[in-house]
């Protein structure tokens, strides 16, 4: 076999064996994804929409792996109350076991990313994450923070004063026995509460335009008996709240405690499949959930859910600005929560479009007057109208679908994106824009000459030396964010707001269905195998035998030379 012959040879293996890594990241539609749709149009979905417009409180929940998660909690405080809940987990779980491959470290961190974030999907939360590792069991608290440095506590701080929490639940708190990192994640929650108000901690985030932020209430896990009446046991804090989890849900039609075991279960790599559904697994998942302050202290239950209503007491100096707005706005919701239960949507579109164009005409008397107050006021309003616009769009059934003919994209290189939409009909004063891209900057698109309105083609080009767009803390979330949306601008009576949606490369077979994210790649990727090995000194030599695999993702041909740099006095 020729020297080339045996280069091409390798180019075709490396090109399988690259295909079928990259398989792993291309899931089946089916696989791994939310019980409960975060982008639905169900009646539901609008429902819930509209009755998160009308609040106003944050709550983060902390904890240290992927399924610490009180997942009854997380799910009455977001689809019962209509909280804005986060979930963050300090680790990715990279260090656990996994019960369906033989993934570990990093790739097993990016499996149950994948499982933590579909479950969170289905609680209804956001997702967040720092860069502590999971570097497996850990004996004690002392040998966990050693492991983790300060990086662990300094992203804490970020997370909190980026998502600015109301309320924080230390999911560990308390905790002094047990797994180090849960003792660390108690231990280091409160420390990152307090540093994230101080204006002297972490200036290089102050830097960045980052505020410190005050949480308002800090909660813990009561950890404690129950018995099946959900009343108070004697080893239970006098003053935790219980959350009555297993209510059903007037929205959903089950109980909260079940919508998030359809969410928990989604994490099969720990083997918690069996678990949703075992006659044991069930008792526990039944047992309510209980919250107390961190401090022992009573707190009103009513605190864990703040309406509009409650923003002109955080904003004293403009109360009186923020106080009839905020009324007819909330009136206006209502309007609309009738109107779509009883399937009127021209009417439900309406009176969302009213309350968004109230926000808006408030944002810019607000923004006028200038001081802190007025900034923090404009973030809690930007969030609101932010709901409202997802509930518009519920309302008014816009829903987008954006594929790509390719996943992996090279710098220099063009691909074409194909975006469809559709609105519900009869909704009257309501215009719908042809659709757009949203593209990082520098890149271009064309549309085809031929886009019909809700039907459109671009040509897309990456500009030579493109790479993907990076932040200070990326890290944050559960995967990049995505490369390429495709974007419907509507004006209902008046009032403009854009719906997004992730540009995906799909691809079906008779049986699945397979959706990628989008990735900015090398023209050419290559791999060596082994990694690394070991050669005794001063023993006879014994050759090593190398692997390349390459393999081209650029859609134009080429030329590639293969090789190895090696020691002195070493050959190749």
């Amino acid at each position: 076999m020729s020297e080339n012959m045996f280069v091409r040879l390798l180019g075709r293996i490396g090109a399988m064996s690259l295909a079928a890594i990259l398989c792993l990241a291309a899931l089946p539609a089916f696989a791994q994804r939310a019980t409960k749709d975060p982008n639905g149009r169900t009646l539901p979905d609008a429902l819930e929409a509209i009755q998160k417009a009308r609040m106003a409180t944050r709550v983060l929940f902390i904890t240290a792996h992927p399924d610490d998660e009180a997942s009854g909690t997380l799910t009455y405080l977001a689809r019962q109350m209509g909280d804005d809940v986060a979930l963050l987990t300090l680790t990715r779980g990279e260090g656990g076991q996994n019960a369906i491959g033989p993934e570990q470290g990093a790739q097993l961190g990016i499996i149950r990313s994948t499982e933590l974030l579909a479950a969170t999907q289905t609680y209804g939360v956001k997702l967040f994450f720092t860069r502590a590792p999971d570097f497996g069991f850990s004996k004690t608290m002392e040998e966990t923070l050693n492991i983790w440095g300060d990086r662990a506590l300094g992203d804490i701080v970020r997370v909190l004063r980026t998502y600015r929490p109301d309320v924080v639940v230390n999911g560990w708190g308390g905790q002094r026995t047990g797994h180090g990192n849960h003792q660390a994640s108690g231990f280091l929650t409160p420390k990152a509460i307090e540093a994230a108000a101080d204006p002297k901690a972490y200036p290089e985030q102050l830097a960045e335009g980052l505020r410190p932020w005050k949480v308002g209430l800090v909660l813990q896990q009561a950890r404690g008996g129950i018995n099946a009446n959900a009343n108070i046991g004697p080893n239970t804090n006098p003053n935790a709240v219980a959350l009555p989890v297993n209510d059903i849900s007037p929205i959903w039609g089950q109980t909260y405690n079940e919508i998030s075991r359809d969410g928990f279960i989604s994490q099969r790599s720990q083997g918690v499949v069996a678990f949703g559904f075992t006659s044991l697994a069930n008792s526990i998942l039944r047992r309510p959930a209980m919250l107390v302050r961190s401090d022992g202290a009573t707190f009103d239950r009513a605190t864990l859910t703040l309406s509009l209503g409650s923003l002109p007491a955080r904003f004293p100096a403009l109360a009186e600005v923020l106080k009839q707005p905020l009324l007819e706005t909330d009136l206006a919701l209502e309007r609309a929560r009738v109107a779509a239960q009883s399937l009127d949507w021209p009417r439900a579109v309406h009176e969302l479009a009213l309350a968004g164009r109230t926000i808006a005409v408030l944002e810019s008397q607000i923004a006028a007057r200038g001081g802190n107050q007025a900034a923090d006021a404009e973030y809690e309003l930007a969030r609101t109208r932010g709901r409202i616009d997802h509930a518009l769009a519920c309302a008014a059934d816009i829903r987008i679908q954006a594929e790509t003919d390719r996943t992996n994209l090279v710098a220099g290189e063009t691909f074409k994106v194909t975006v469809i939409h559709a609105h519900r009909d009869g909704i009257a004063g309501a215009e719908f824009a042809p659709a757009t891209l949203v593209l990082p900057e520098g890149w271009k698109s064309v549309p085809g000459a031929d886009n019909k309105e809700e039907n459109s083609t671009f040509q897309v080009s990456i500009p030579a030396g493109a790479q993907s767009p990076h932040g200070p803390a990326d890290w944050m979330l559960p995967f990049p964010t995505p490369l390429v949306q495709g974007r419907v601008h509507a004006m209902i009576e008046g009032y403009g707001f854009d719906t997004d949606w992730e540009a995906q490369a799909v691809r079906t077979t008779p049986t699945a269905v397979f959706v990628e994210p989008l990735r900015l790649v090398p023209a050419i990727g290559l791999t060596i195998s082994p990694r690394q090995f070991v050669m005794a000194v001063n023993s006879a030599r014994i050759p090593v035998e190398v692997l390349i695999l390459t393999h081209a993702y650029s859609s134009t041909a080429g030329h590639t030379t293969v090789g190895l740099d090696v020691p002195a006095g070493w050959r190749a």
